[in-house]
């Protein structure tokens, strides 16, 4: 009572079914599982529920119930919601299918009386206000009348097709970005792509990577493997895409010749010498104007392309091949008009893999069809895609009298198995020889004999619904930010810990082998010294390698709380696997390793989206049945149970996710299979309806993290969590702990504006910084065991305040920013950075950006400044190249203790440290003077044969020398940190500079040339070690403060590079606001005309003007002497100088 379900009705009067319509009287008329007469029920399709009275409540049509983002809803619901807007009068709500799969909602409205202006906008705007998101339909028609059949019902099936606008995706600004959407769009199947959408989020995975890089080629476009992984979103692809071959040329890679079969085919021969039949097999459209002639010329394109095509398996202790030079190849082909299991077997009879005869095919004429059978060793099904493809190539050039050259191969198979042989794999032996939880129990009824051979398999198969397909391969990934195999590697694994329940077997564990396509270019990338260019190889690329997952225990292994926690932790176990399991095979079947593992009782294996059924020439007729693989029936089956997975379109297109079980006979019974595919199908139904996902510890590898420090940050805004790096560990303790130090490490620009501004789009601009260098807009946090964590999250907004204050004068100005600058920021909240545009009058506005220093450094300004301008004037029209979180993985990789050894070394016996003023605490009293040197420095350092900064440190370390009386002197020297060898550094927006000692020693006798050496060698010496910390660098030295005078090389933003030729706003004046630290500072900048410029900041409570002017003139005149006299002794440049400046006193 009160539990709503389908209603069926039974009794005498019930009919026997749908006259001529068996199908349909099958899905209807269904045995009446509560009688013994083989009577029947009839399914109504309407849903109901008892009332406590014993009647009938009608809640609505079954048929009338989808499931919108894993939320099921009734059509009817919708309708209602709609009608109640007060212009509307009229409602229909249709669900319909994107080509992806996916169920989406159209609404149409017929306006009240008065309502005739109506739009769909305003009716959107209005649902998305009042009524649950998942219900607002994605598109609204307003018409004045609905089409009506001839009973004088809605027409459903005659509602007009929505216009749908681009307005909800971020279109296309450059042809490089329309090609690439046009790419992503074609190869996810889906209606249209935002250039801020992500590849691997829209359904996207490493096999359709593959057809992505395909994809791109034939536009024009060239891409590695890499780059779409590290550059996902589809503007940031856009941004690296090159119109050139952007593969490296291997001049090592010759194709011919004889070469070590890869892992996948040893694993062949030690399993099996019977492979004749061991064949994979398509069936292609032909088109109706196909000639013999023609055929013969478009398959001998195949091998003469294909090196493995041609090549002869050559059978031993390891298998390998014999890989003959590109010829007069010919495929021969029969006519034949038999079923097509025929001709498969027609075709597979004329194959001959000892002797090179690798492919063969069957024309069926009459039905415009192509049988194309290939022996296993040498396809896979990415090597189809090619096929096709080419297929397809050629018969266009042989149409229009071109000749037949099909585009060439990147990295050749017999290359490819060489770097793999030879990839330095032995740090993933100790993860592939782990010892399993506990002992993997026998799973089926019986062990394995040498019986089992393929004649004794068994199969049988189970399918997912499309909706259910959509969210399994779309959406449940993108909400646990996880791969299509996380999510279905779950459903396994959840499958047979119900199944071990059962038996009594407390195990949770899985022990799998998993199938994987094995085009994984970029793990052997770094050994190789580029990275293979795959996606136009044929061969036979898989991997099998060993995984074990374990989903945990819970009470009820089909909650979604329990089924959340175990797609996390699968997640995770997945996420520990080297290199995709490519090293598996390489140090088992490449090596002389000795790498053994247990064998795995059941394989998976997920074969990605496969296009069936598509209507054009060289495309697959029908579904591909497992790219219609078949094995000599004398193979030996290796394992108790296989699962093998491949979505494919139906009749509707939409996909549908078929899973073949198979398993020798006797191992399992007909009842177990029909258990553990329920067991199965249960869990995928359970995964697919999960509401909430979130992330996990992979996801953020740059940060040892647990599941609970994930979930104490975890939303739908996080977006990343980065470590400190050392100088931001410092600046955070400064600025936490430290009372004093508000706005003290807050950097600010006055910008001077000139055009009309708009202040919305300036604003909008910004925040869009904050997409673009998502660095900006993280917040400081410490998590549970005390680390200090950087947490980047999407969606924030840049604060943003316009002021009008006409006659504003420049020093109020000034006085504003620097309250604004003295407020600082909360670490622990952000964002760390904001806007005030002050509008002055008289056409005079200035913008005042202030950011905190933990986020960006004085070298961020030009390009973050570049940005705000484009974005200004075309939004959406700026990709970067790379990002902070890819310097923040290369600090990670730096050898620390060769670094260290090497500060040790440099600031071995020095006597101390270099402190003009011992115990100085900043005031608010800083003042700076400045210098033009008489002399040219630039043409005297070149003439000198040192460089400027080598000059500048020299100069500095002489007159440091005179204040403390003595020849071995520390001070600080700030690098800018973009020398890392990261792309894009030079672009990037963050913290990257460092402050690192300088350290300059002389003797009594040493000359000017001796310093400028000594000084440069030393530079040289730590140039690769500049990123240390100076706290990590001060207990090499076992001391404390090393220094408190700092030498600056400032770099200036060049206004005049930032404006556009078709700019309406543009900045015309930069002044730069900040806080000095310590009592001298020596500022390189450089004037107008580019030659140098110095000037001395100091703390004017300590040191009176004169004082400071006398510094810097020993300065400038020790600079321009040791250029000018390289061979005088440093003391005597001292003593020449015509003030010496007194010591400072605190």
């Amino acid at each position: 009572v009160g539990v709503g379900g389908e209603l069926y009705v039974g009794g005498l009067l019930l009919g026997r079914g749908y006259v001529g319509a068996p199908g349909l009287t099958a899905s209807r008329f269904v045995a009446n599982p509560f009688a013994s007469d083989g009577s029947r029920l009839y399914r109504t399709g309407d849903l109901a529920r008892y009332a406590p009275d014993g009647s009938l409540d009608f809640l609505g049509r079954a048929d009338n119930q989808i499931k919108i983002r894993g939320m099921r809803l009734e059509i009817e619901d919708v309708e209602a919601s709609l009608a109640e807007h007060p212009r509307v009068r009229h409602t229909c709500v249709v669900a319909r299918k994107n080509s992806a799969g996916g169920t989406y909602l159209v609404g149409y409205v017929i306006p009240s009386g008065g309502g005739e202006e109506l739009t769909a906008d305003e009716v959107t705007a209005w649902a998305t206000a009042h009524m649950v998101e998942y219900m607002v339909p994605a598109h609204l028609v307003v018409l004045t009348e609905f089409p009506l059949t001839a009973n004088g019902k809605i027409d459903r099936a005659a509602l007009p097709e929505p216009t749908r606008p681009t307005g909800g995706l971020v279109a296309p600004a450059t042809e490089n970005e329309r090609l690439v959407c046009a790419a992503v769009a074609a190869v996810l199947r889906v209606d249209g792509v935002g250039v801020d959408q992500d590849f691997f989020q829209l359904g996207g995975d490493s096999i359709l990577a593959i057809s992505l890089l395909s994809a791109l080629r034939d536009a024009g476009l060239h891409v590695t493997a890499r780059q779409i992984f590290t550059h996902s979103t589809v503007g940031a692809l856009a941004a690296v895409a090159s119109r050139d071959d952007v593969s490296t040329v291997d001049h090592a890679d010759t194709p011919t010749g004889s070469v070590v079969g890869s892992p996948i085919v040893q694993w062949l021969g030690e399993t099996t010498g019977a492979i004749d039949g061991f064949v994979q097999s398509v069936v292609l459209n032909t088109p109706p104007e196909l000639t013999p002639d023609a055929l013969d010329a478009v398959l001998a394109a195949l091998p003469d392309r294909h090196d493995m095509l041609r090549a002869r398996l050559v059978r031993g202790e390891r298998w390998s091949f014999d890989i003959p030079q590109a010829g007069h190849a010919v495929v021969e082909w029969q006519e034949g008009n038999g079923t097509l299991e025929e001709c498969v077997e027609r075709a597979t009879e004329g194959l001959d893999p000892d002797n090179g005869v690798m492919l063969r095919a069957v024309w069926r004429r009459a039905a415009h069809q192509l049988v194309l059978v290939a022996h296993h060793v040498v396809i896979d099904g990415v090597s189809w895609r090619i096929l096709m493809d080419d297929l397809a190539t050629a018969w266009r050039q042989h149409t229009t009298g071109a000749p037949v050259e099909l585009p060439p191969v990147g990295t050749s198979f017999r290359r490819w198995t060489q770097l793999l042989e030879r990839a330095p794999f032995d740090a993933d032996r100790t993860y592939f020889q782990r010892t399993l939880p506990g002992e993997d129990a026998p799973i089926g009824r019986r062990a394995l004999t040498e019986a089992d051979t393929v004649a004794r398999e068994r199969t049988r198969t189970f399918s997912a619904g499309p909706e259910e397909t959509a969210a399994l391969l779309g959406e449940i990934p993108a909400k646990f930010h996880a791969g299509v195999n996380d999510v279905l590697l779950t459903a396994l694994a959840v499958a047979l810990a119900r199944w071990r329940r059962d038996r009594g077997q407390e195990q949770t564990f899985a022990h799998i082998e998993l199938e994987g396509h094995g085009r994984e270019g970029r793990f052997v990338a770094d050994a190789a010294g580029f990275e293979p260019e795959l996606s136009r190889t044929v061969g036979w690329f898989t991997t099998l390698f060993p995984v074990t997952v374990d989903p945990g225990a819970a009470p009820d292994l089909t909650d979604p709380a329990y089924l959340a926690a175990a797609l996390k932790a699968v997640k995770e176990d997945l996420a520990r696997v080297p290199g995709n399991g490519l090293s598996y095979g390489a140090l088992r079947y490449l090596g002389d390793t000795g790498l053994t593992a247990s064998a795995p009782q059941v394989l998976f294996n997920y074969l990605g989206r496969f296009d069936a059924g598509v209507a054009g020439d060289w495309q697959l007729v029908g579904a591909t049945g497992q790219l219609g693989e078949k094995r000599d029936p004398r193979m030996r089956l290796p394992r108790a149970l296989e699962f093998n997975a491949i979505a494919e379109p139906g009749d509707d297109g939409a996909y549908e996710l078929v899973t073949t079980l198979s398993w020798p006979e006797g191992v399992f019974t007909d009842e177990d299979i029909a258990t553990l595919g329920a067991y199965y199908g249960t869990a995928l139904s359970a995964l697919a309806a999960l509401e909430e996902g979130g992330h996990t510890p992979s996801d953020f590898p740059l940060v040892p993290l647990t599941q609970a420090d994930v979930g104490d940050l975890d939303g739908a805004v996080l977006r990343d969590v980065l470590p400190l790096t050392p100088l931001q560990e410092g600046l955070y303790f400064h600025s936490v702990f430290d009372d004093d130090a508000t706005g003290s490490y807050v950097e600010q620009q006055l910008l001077t504006l000139e055009g009309e501004v708009d202040a919305d789009r300036l604003a909008a601009a910004a925040t869009r910084l904050l997409t673009l260098y998502p660095n900006l807009a993280a917040r400081f946090t410490a998590l549970a065991d005390g680390r200090v964590v950087s947490v980047v999250e999407s969606g924030t907004r840049a604060p943003f305040t316009a002021l009008d204050r006409p006659g504003i004068t420049d020093d109020e100005i000034r006085d504003l920013a620097e309250r604004d600058r003295r407020t600082g920021f909360d670490l622990a909240t952000g964002p760390l950075m904001r806007y005030t545009l002050i509008r002055a009058g008289a056409g005079r506005t200035v913008l005042v950006q202030t950011v905190h220093h933990i986020i960006a450094d004085g070298w961020s300004v030009p390009p973050m400044l570049r940005a705000l301008l484009a974005e200004y004037h075309a939004p959406g029209s700026v990709y970067p190249l790379g990002g902070y979180r890819d310097y923040v993985r290369w600090l990670a990789e730096q050898d620390q203790d060769e670094s260290d050894r090497v500060w040790r070394e440099e600031l071995a016996e020095l006597p101390g440290p270099s402190l003009v003023a011992e115990g100085h605490a900043p005031s608010e009293h800083f003042a700076d003077i400045a210098a033009d040197p008489a002399d040219d420095v630039d043409v005297a350092a070149r003439s000198a044969g040192f460089p400027v900064s080598v000059a500048v440190h020299s100069a500095w370390a002489v007159t440091l020398g005179s204040l403390l009386h003595g020849r071995d002197v520390v001070f600080g020297s700030t690098v800018s940190g973009r020398d890392a060898e990261v792309p894009g550094i030079r672009d990037m927006v963050g913290l990257f500079i460092n402050t690192i000692p300088v350290r300059a020693r002389w003797s009594a006798t040493d000359t000017a040339y001796d310093l400028l050496t000594a000084v440069k060698e030393h530079q040289s010496a730590v140039l690769a070690h500049q990123h240390v910390s100076l706290a990590r660098i001060g207990r090499q030295a076992g001391a404390g403060s090393l220094f408190d005078t700092l030498v600056v090389f400032d770099v200036a933003t060049d206004v005049d590079a930032l404006r556009g030729p078709d700019d309406t706003l543009a900045i015309t004046a930069i002044v730069n606001e900040g806080a000095p630290h310590y009592p001298l500072t020596l500022v390189v900048e450089r004037a107008g005309d580019g030659r140098p410029r110095f000037n001395l900041i100091y703390d004017g409570e300590l040191l009176r003007r004169a004082s400071a002017e006398a510094i810097l003139h020993t300065f400038t005149r020790t600079l321009t002497e040791l250029l000018s006299r390289q061979d005088a002794r440093v003391d005597e440049l001292a003593r020449a100088a015509d003030r010496v400046p007194e010591r400072v006193a605190p």
